[in-house]
């Protein structure tokens, strides 16, 4: 993902997602064992057939509606169950979806409500009888940005879907997908540090597991906001020949926004921080065991990750006025930590930057107390 962003991002959002619907459809392993092994290939197949005669299959996700927007609470769109419905079983779905990126996946997990509430569900586009699912495609978005992959508005009425889990558990099933999807919206804006490591390994390491519901949140909110003006201040390094089309940058530009809107915009990331507190503090333990991996070089260092645990400790936590601000603090102490851990070099700079306040509003602002000529030698170490 790191390499492809800087290619042509446009595929990167099927590929994604496909790759990422894999823990949430484990969350029904009958469903899992059919299309697991579809998934897996690594074969592009982009005929309109029955997926089960494809050589690789593509798979999406549909969650955002028009009067909710990223609240997929508000969503209106209704399940019914066939025959009982149940795990496993097959519901009609009748609703619409907004934003429905990659429309030529073979399927889709999509969130509606079942008597349950909002629940999880498999919608091929294609049905095992070679009939079309009638997902109804009624324009493509006209974007800013990442204008090579589509995206598009979509209305259905009486589809067939198969319930992930269980009825009314549809959130905490496809969080499992937005949490895979956000390591690589993190990747496209940065290409984060080692967390995209401890993702992958976090099959195995109860610690990992519990770090990666706070992590993949607290970088993506923090790495796809500042990867916009990381790609405007690079612009106008290079001047003129930077703002017109020839150039590789203007392309950036309009696609650096995307990734803070994707898998969750700012608000909406900083008010899932504080329910994966409220809800599993044990979370909120295992993100300060890893930056407490740092205690002991920095004095600094050392004050803000005290105060960081007293504030995630303490009642307001549950204020969300102070959530982006509570993120932000998550972010900055995490990288404080990486950077004195495998960065000493940049690590001093960062600390009594963006822990000790000593920097401006724009890039270029650090105190001339610094080690400025080994920092500039670490980005140009020819020069």
């Amino acid at each position: 993902m790191h390499l492809i962003s800087q290619v042509e991002v446009g595929h990167g959002c099927p590929i994604s997602m496909t790759g990422a619907v894999l823990p949430a459809l484990r969350q029904q392993p009958d469903l899992a064992a059919v299309w697991e092994p579809r998934i897996r290939t690594r074969s592009y197949d982009p005929r309109l057939i029955d997926p089960a005669a494809k050589t690789g299959n593509l798979l999406g996700m549909g969650l955002t509606e028009k009067q909710g927007g990223s609240d997929v609470r508000a969503n209106t769109s209704v399940a019914v169950a066939v025959n009982g419905g149940g795990p496993g079983g097959e519901y009609r779905l009748t609703g619409h979806k907004w934003f429905t990126s990659a429309p030529m996946c073979d399927a889709f997990l999509v969130l509606a409500q079942a008597p349950a509430g909002i629940s999880c569900f498999l919608v091929p586009r294609i049905l095992p009888d070679g009939t079309r699912n009638p997902l109804r495609l009624m324009r493509l978005k006209d974007k800013l940005g990442n204008r090579s992959n589509a995206s598009s508005e979509v209305e259905f009425t009486d589809i067939a879907g198969w319930l992930v889990g269980e009825e009314g558990r549809g959130i905490n099933v496809i969080i499992k997908m937005v949490n895979a999807t956000r390591v690589d919206v993190t990747n496209w804006s940065v290409s984060l540090m080692r967390q995209a490591g401890a993702y992958e390994r976090a099959t195995v390491d109860d610690h990992e597991v519990l770090f990666l519901r706070l992590g993949s949140a607290v970088a993506k909110y923090w790495l796809s906001k500042r990867s916009t003006p990381v790609v405007r201040e690079a612009l106008e390094c290079v001047g003129g020949n930077g703002y017109v089309e020839e150039s590789i940058l203007p392309r950036l530009y309009r696609e650096a926004p995307l990734n803070a809107i994707w898998e969750g915009a700012g608000n909406v990331i900083a008010l899932d921080v504080l329910r994966a507190l409220q809800r599993s503090p044990e979370a909120g333990v295992a993100f300060v065991a890893e930056l407490a991996e740092a205690r002991g070089a920095d004095r600094i260092s050392d004050r803000e990750l005290d105060r960081l645990q007293h504030e995630m400790a303490a009642s307001t936590v549950e204020a969300e006025v102070g959530a982006r601000r509570l993120v932000e603090r998550l972010a900055v102490c995490w990288g404080a930590s990486l950077c004195l851990r495998h960065e000493p070099v940049v690590a001093n700079a960062y600390v009594r930057s963006r822990l000790n306040g000593d920097w401006g509003a724009e890039f270029g602002t650090l105190s001339p107390q610094l080690d400025l000529l080994n920092l500039a030698r670490r980005a140009c170490p020819s020069r």
